[in-house]
C-alpha cells in the first residue's frame, strides 16, 4: 500500500523561479489520472480530458469525476533524508535550527517590523482586491503555497494575520513567521537583504 502510493507522487514537478504551483498541481492530477486509467482500467482515458472517448468507454464527466477524486490528495511535503544518511540529515537539521534561532534572536524586533507591514499590505489587499496587483499576487500565493497548492490557505492565513500578536497561538506565530520568511521579502527586499533573512 505504501509503495502504491508513494508511485502516485512520482510525478512531474517544477520548483523554478515563475513556475506557477497551481498549473503543475494540475499537471499531475492529470497525469496520475492518466497513469492509473492506461495501467489498472487498461483505457486511454487521457482522450476523455477533452471530449467523450470515441473508442473507450468513457465520457469526458467521468473523466473528470475521477479527476476530483484525485484531486482532494494533499500534496505534502517533508524533510525526509536518504536511505544510509540519517544521522547526518538530523544532525544538519539541527545545526540549522540553532543558527537560525540564533539569528531571528538578534534581529527579533526589525523581523518583527517587518512582518506587521506584510501582513497590513496582505490585509489590505485582501479587503480591497484590484487595488495593488503586486499584494493582489500575493494574497493569492498566501493561499497557493500555504493551501499545499490547493488555493485554500488565503482563509488560514488572513484569519491568523486578523489577531493580535499576543492573541495568537504558538503554532500559529511559527506559522506566519515561518511563511514570512520564505516569501515576504517583497514588502522590503534590501531589509531583508540587510538581515540575512533569506538564510532562513
Amino acid at each position: 500500500q505504501f509503495i502504491a502510493t508513494g508511485f502516485l507522487r512520482q510525478t512531474l514537478s517544477n520548483r523554478e523561479g515563475g513556475a506557477d504551483i497551481e498549473e503543475f498541481r494540475v499537471l499531475q492530477v492529470i497525469e496520475r489520472v492518466t497513469m492509473i486509467g492506461t495501467t489498472w482500467l487498461g483505457l486511454t482515458v487521457g482522450c476523455a480530458r477533452c471530449h467523450d472517448h470515441k473508442y473507450d468507454d468513457i465520457s469526458q464527466q467521468e473523466y473528470f469525476q475521477f479527476y476530483s477524486l484525485l484531486n482532494n490528495a494533499d500534496e505534502v511535503n517533508i524533510d525526509a533524508p536518504l536511505g544510509g544518511r540519517a544521522q547526518e540529515f538530523w544532525q544538519s537539521r539541527d545545526d540549522y535550527n540553532q543558527a537560525r534561532q540564533q539569528l531571528l534572536a538578534a534581529n527579533r524586533l526589525a523581523i518583527d517590523e517587518l512582518q506587521k507591514t506584510w501582513e497590513q499590505k496582505i490585509l489590505h489587499a485582501y479587503k480591497n482586491p484590484g487595488e495593488d496587483h503586486i499584494w493582489d499576487r500575493q494574497y493569492e500565493l498566501l493561499g497557493l503555497i500555504w493551501g499545499g497548492g490547493l488555493g485554500e490557505g488565503q482563509l488560514e492565513g488572513v484569519e491568523i494575520a486578523k489577531l493580535d500578536w499576543a492573541k495568537r497561538t504558538q503554532r500559529q506565530k511559527n506559522d506566519l513567521l515561518d511563511y514570512f520568511l520564505r516569501y515576504g521579502s517583497v514588502v522590503d527586499p534590501e531589509k531583508f537583504s540587510e538581515l540575512s533573512l533569506s538564510e532562513l
